[in-house]
């Protein structure tokens, strides 16, 4: 069958609501720095209260949801299945994708309120995360949209999807098995490192049927078992065919069908924000792939990317994109 789609991606649809704090914020909430976690809403709106509507800004997000922006503003054809409410921030996150032409399924929106992520910045650029997931925790196998995924090279799923519950996890399971039908490849983001630790089990379980694992160098010890990025990619070919290790400053470890590449950082004027930042990467590996692009080439127009990322407070990139790939490639080739 002729591939009309080249990504086609299953995530939570989340609308990102940033605030900057200082560390002493989340001392006084015991929050771990760099931490993301699940809370209801009403904790989330609790904490909502303490900053005044001046200091929040808006923005869709969802880690997947964010790939598929990248891919999408870098010319390939992308879809996303999700689940948003049907209030202000459905609505917003709908038509952020229709503006820049990324397809939704038929049952996108949902009743209930969008899931809202919380995402506290700290003067260093770390975001401390917590995520109410709203409408998003609703995503049941009968939401996978088997037309996409037949259309589709790739299948990108989101690590996220696993806390949800049994019926999402059958979810990711229906997803893969119309991609084995179809023969569409499948890559799996690995989300945060208290994620993995929660579900080591599942994520492992899930591995005979990926071709791609993206993580960061903790998120790929803690699922191999292993204390460093080299060995955790090996460990990792041994499961699957390909996977990307990011490690912030120290660059990408990669590896496709058996040859390892490693990338340079490109380093940051100035870190604003580190959301978005792995996402933008893992959007920039999937349209390499899908594109047949050279590794060398698709990781570093990927970090490039990233760190334009890191030097803005939102989490994805609306102008330039191309411009800064294409400068990262040139870099690359010479």
């Amino acid at each position: 069958m002729l591939k009309t789609l080249d990504v086609c991606g299953i995530g939570n649809a989340i609308a990102d609501v940033s605030v900057n704090v200082e560390d002493l914020f989340l001392r006084t909430h015991a929050f771990d720095k760099g931490s993301s976690d699940l809370i209801d809403a009403a904790k989330q709106e609790a904490l909502l209260a303490e900053f005044p509507p001046s200091a929040i800004s808006f923005s869709s997000g969802g880690s997947v949801a964010n790939s598929l922006f990248t891919i999408r503003q870098l010319g390939a054809e992308t879809a996303f299945q999700g689940k948003v409410g049907n209030d202000q921030f459905g609505r917003r996150f709908s038509a952020e994708l229709e503006e820049v032409g990324i397809k939704v399924g038929p049952n996108f929106t949902a009743q209930g309120h969008t899931g809202v992520s919380l995402i506290m910045v700290t003067p260093d650029g770390e975001r401390t995360m917590r995520t109410s997931l709203g409408a998003a925790a609703g995503f049941v196998p009968s939401d996978v949209y088997e037309d996409f995924i037949k259309a589709s090279k790739w299948l990108f799923i989101e690590g996220y999807l696993l806390p949800l519950g049994e019926e999402a996890r059958a979810g990711i399971a229906q997803a893969l098995s119309f991609a084995r039908r179809h023969n569409c490849k499948t890559a799996l983001t690995l989300g945060a490192v208290p994620l993995v630790q929660e579900f080591r089990t599942e994520m492992l379980g899930l591995l005979d049927r990926i071709d791609l694992i993206i993580g960061n160098d903790e998120e790929a010890q803690v699922l191999t078992g292993v204390t460093d990025w080299e060995s955790a990619l090996k460990s990792l070919q041994e499961m699957v065919p390909n996977a990307v290790i990011s490690a912030g400053e120290r660059g990408v470890l990669a590896a496709f069908d058996g040859r390892v590449f490693q990338t340079s950082a490109f380093p940051p004027a100035q870190i604003v924000s580190s959301v978005g930042a792995g996402d933008t990467l893992a959007g920039g590996v999937l349209y390499g792939l899908a594109k047949e692009i050279s590794p060398k080439d698709f990781l570093s127009g990927g970090c490039m990317l990233a760190t334009k990322v890191l030097e803005q407070a939102a989490a994805r990139l609306t102008q330039r994109v191309k411009e800064y790939w294409d400068e990262a490639v040139t870099r690359a080739a010479t």
